[in-house]
């Protein structure tokens, strides 16, 4: 999977697993093994966040100690399922665009979007294995693909307070060989078949749907004027519904939360190749900042930086990186 510059991870093996620190939201676009994602900032800085990752047979374990306020977003790749357990969270953790607690699992089956909002000091672990496989154990019909697709507590309080631990210790370099990578892979397997018929179908107009049309439209838009109006009429509410549904799933107003779409998407675009030769000022203007005055406050209030502080570090590290 490749990445920015910015986005390498050098990790260093604890017991069977490989571990990560990450220093940069672009890092977070691999936090998940087989799946493509896109990782925004909604609160900075970030730091001293980690990721680890290990190898079974046929299938890969991925887990992430989040210190900051994320957004992970994308589908599996094909041929792939991927399972995502909300392991350590706290009272923004989404999963699926809903409210999630430990325990929780979103199966990222052929057309379910991982959309997923992590906050400091939660903890995720991800399986990813074949489909071919998954079907053979899980009934694949039986899970919702959609805005609220969560298998709800699917993990005992028990083992969850066991396997935050064991993750615990990786995150923090601890050496911790006597977690069987393979139990656990099981263990996730056996709780979505136990679960698969308790899969939440979500309402047409629930918060998490209108709050889903409207970032798709905001992506698709950043560069023009995006009005509450034209962003209701596209969600089908009004404006107070858009306004209480972006309060209470993003914990944002829409405008605020477009701002930030836009700050992250002029990062991306500074760290790329293709607009090495663009000026931040105009990068900004074609993200929808007509305000430049204000936005080297509101992106290092963001990401810790300067604009032009993340270019120079991009240009320091050379060519584009793989991991």
């Amino acid at each position: 999977m490749g990445v920015d510059s910015s986005a390498a991870l050098t990790g260093v093996s604890v017991g069977a697993w490989q571990r990560f620190e990450v220093h940069q939201i672009e890092q977070f676009r691999n936090a998940v093994l087989g799946a493509s994602l896109d990782a925004a900032l909604l609160r900075g800085p970030l730091r001293g966040a980690s990721l680890a990752f290990a190898a079974g047979n046929g299938f890969f374990l991925s887990s992430g100690l989040v210190q900051g306020n994320i957004a992970v977003s994308g589908n599996q790749l094909d041929g792939t399922v991927i399972l995502v357990a909300n392991v350590r969270t706290g009272p923004r953790t989404l999963l699926a665009l809903e409210h999630s607690r430990p325990g929780d699992i979103a199966a990222i089956t052929s057309g379910f979007c991982l959309n997923a909002h992590y906050g400091p000091g939660d903890i995720y672990l991800a399986l990813t294995l074949s489909a071919k496989r998954f079907e053979q154990q899980c009934d694949v019909k039986c899970i919702h693909t959609g805005v609220g697709g969560l298998l709800r507590r699917a993990l005992s309080n028990d083992w969850i307070a066991w396997v935050e631990d064991q993750l615990l210790r990786i995150h923090t370099g601890e050496t911790c060989s006597s977690m069987a990578v393979a139990a656990i892979a099981k263990h996730l397997l056996e709780s979505v078949t136990r679960q698969t018929a308790a899969v939440k179908k979500p309402q047409t107009k629930c918060h998490a749907a209108i709050v889903e049309q409207s970032r798709d439209y905001i992506q698709r838009n950043l560069s023009s004027r995006i009005s509450m109006d034209a962003l209701a009429t596209v969600a089908g509410t009004s404006r107070r519904t858009l306004f209480r549904a972006f309060g209470e799933v993003l914990n944002a107003t829409p405008q605020s939360y477009v701002r930030i779409v836009r700050l992250n998407r002029i990062r991306q675009q500074i760290l790329s190749t293709r607009e090495a030769d663009q000026t931040i000022s105009a990068l900004a203007r074609s993200c929808g900042i007509g305000e430049l005055g204000r936005l080297a406050s509101w992106y290092r209030a963001l990401f810790g930086e300067y604009p032009h502080e993340t270019r120079k570090r991009n240009r320091s590290r050379g060519e584009d990186m793989f991991l």
